[in-house]
């Protein structure tokens, strides 16, 4: 049978893993994703997908990503209150932790569902879409550095053990 050492062991492994996973889709997406989908004409050919037809696709591509996001949101919220009330007390990781919570909510709960409510509405050329564009760019940034740190804290912390 398994001991607590061992199962305590494999949570980490998987948190860690889980939070490189986002890590590494935030990349993709940002690097290797985005530039193909609102830049096509290379691959396509020019006049095949308007700016608006690209909006959509990447906006789908964001619906699925979400559910990574919400499930990584969910797990360091109990992982990290967890280690919070108990021995593993870690007052950064705990604040990063906070920070990331609060940047995934805002992507999944508040940018995303706006941006897909004005596609339908076909409400993207407005200043108000373009401000909430680019606030939405800010927090996947701000949440990028915010996985990292918490990835390299916990990674850090577990090596002083």
């Amino acid at each position: 049978m398994y001991d607590k050492g061992h199962i305590k062991k494999w949570i980490f492994d998987f948190y860690i893993i889980l939070l490189g996973l986002s890590i590494g889709s935030i990349f993709a997406l940002g690097i290797f994703v985005a530039p193909v989908v609102f830049v096509p004409s290379p691959i396509l050919g020019n006049g095949v997908l308007s700016q608006f037809q690209s909006g959509l696709l990447m906006s789908k591509i964001f619906l699925h990503f979400n559910y990574l996001l919400g499930f990584t949101g969910i797990f360091i919220l109990f992982y990290e209150f967890k280690a919070f009330f108990s021995l593993d007390k870690d007052k950064i990781s705990f604040f990063i932790a906070i920070l990331v919570i609060y940047c995934i909510g805002l992507f999944v709960l508040y940018y995303t569902p706006y941006i897909i409510q004005a596609q339908s509405q076909m409400q993207t050329q407005t200043s108000g879409f373009e401000a909430m564009h680019k606030g939405s760019e800010l927090d996947f940034k701000i949440l990028l550095v915010s996985l990292v740190g918490l990835m390299w804290r916990r990674l850090v912390k577990r090596e002083s053990l």
